[in-house]
This record gives C-alpha cells, sequence and structure tokens, in this order.
C-alpha cells in the first residue's frame, strides 16, 4: 500500500467479500407479509419494469424508471441468471439477483431495501431466498461484497462468512510518460 500511494494511487474503497455454502447457510427470521417473485426471461415485462425500478430506487432514491426496452433487454439476460423483488404486503420493498452459476460458483449482486422499509429483515430474508435458490439450481458456493460492515451484519445472518477484504485503487495523480 505505501507503495502505490507513493506512487500517486489512493485508495477509494474497501469492501468485504462474503462467501456462502450450503453448510453455513441458514434460514433467515420471517418477515409476515413478505413474499419474494424469482424473475426469469420468462417473466412479464411489467414485472422485469418493477424489479428494475425497486432495485435503481433502492440504491438512489431519485433515479428514473425503466423503460419497456430495457426491461426486454434485462429480461433477455436472465436465462441463466435470476433477479428477485420483494414485496411486502403486495407493495416492491426490495430487490436483488445472482449471477450465471459457473462450476457451482455464483455472486449474490444488487441487493437493496427502499429506505422506508430498511431494518425490518426484509434484506436478510431476500438474501436468505436468493441464497436458496442459488443452491436449488447447482450452487455450491455463493459470495457476494458487503459495502459495509452493517451489510456484513446482515448477510452473515443468514450464513454468510467473510473470506477475503477488496481493495481497490486508482490513480490520484496523472502518470508520466516516463512511469508507463
Amino acid at each position: 500500500m505505501p507503495i502505490l500511494r507513493s506512487s500517486g494511487w489512493s485508495k477509494v474503497e474497501r469492501s468485504q467479500v462474503m462467501i456462502c455454502t450450503p453448510e453455513t447457510y441458514r434460514l433467515a427470521p420471517e418477515v409476515l407479509g413478505l413474499a419474494i417473485t424469482t424473475l426469469s426471461h420468462k417473466s412479464r415485462v411489467e414485472e422485469i419494469c418493477e424489479g428494475l425500478d425497486t432495485n435503481a430506487l433502492g440504491f438512489d432514491p431519485q433515479a428514473e424508471r425503466a423503460t419497456i426496452h430495457e426491461a426486454e433487454e434485462f429480461r433477455s439476460s436472465l436465462f441463466l441468471s435470476r433477479a428477485f423483488t420483494a414485496r411486502l404486503h403486495g407493495q416492491p420493498v426490495g430487490a436483488g439477483m445472482f449471477t450465471e452459476i459457473y462450476e457451482g460458483l455464483t455472486e449474490h449482486v444488487g441487493i437493496t431495501t427502499l429506505e422506508p422499509f430498511r431494518r425490518r429483515g426484509i434484506a436478510a430474508a431476500l438474501t436468505a431466498y436468493m441464497t436458496l435458490r442459488a443452491f436449488q439450481q447447482g450452487a455450491t458456493l455463493v459470495f457476494l461484497i458487503a459495502a459495509n460492515a452493517r451489510a456484513g451484519r446482515v448477510y452473515e445472518r443468514v450464513g454468510f462468512r467473510p473470506h477475503a477484504t477488496r481493495v481497490v485503487y486508482e490513480v490520484s495523480a496523472p502518470i508520466s510518460s516516463e512511469e508507463e
């Protein structure tokens, strides 16, 4: 790290890589009124739009809504991966997905809960459901990158364990042509 810093690089992100296996997996506590829908290439485009919107709004409350074209394009990518929408009493409140399972390995990405519904166990329930579905589809190891310690605690509740630390650096000063 000192060499990177002295060469003009600065740390921009530090996050935890976490893994879950069928042996460490645990069910999440039930959230009354929560239903989770699995989205695939066979899902209706309206369901895909709803899932994309929920995911985008969970990360940015000012996000723009998905277009039909974007939803159709995303839907066509769901042959080997899966997306999920969590609904509380019928209202979409959370979303996430896992990537194509390759040699037993998949990654959970984009797990989010809309701001007004956080701290109710929805993210843990959604993560547990996604993980179970991944195992049922042939995954033997699921990993994710926890953006912060609070997210990491949510994932630990359903069996994810810290495995590595990911550190991202970027050049903060221009590199001279002599250094290239």
